[in-house]
């Protein structure tokens, strides 16, 4: 199932909703939920750059 949603990356990964981690970076990191898990992402043209890999337990920044 996460490999599945990360391939599904490829088509579209604009529609992943922006992240809270953007205010720290010049750029904008998008977030893909999978279960319990936050994948961290970057679009450059049409690549989506995994930046970080969160899992369930891990918080999110305030």
């Amino acid at each position: 199932m996460v490999f599945e949603n990360i391939l599904s990356l490829e088509s579209m990964p604009e529609r992943c909703p922006e992240s809270s981690e953007s205010q720290y970076f010049t750029y904008v990191v998008r977030q893909l939920l999978i279960g319990d898990y936050r994948l961290l992402i970057r679009v450059v043209g049409d690549t989506a750059r995994v930046l970080d890999f969160k899992g369930g337990r891990q918080n999110k920044p305030k």
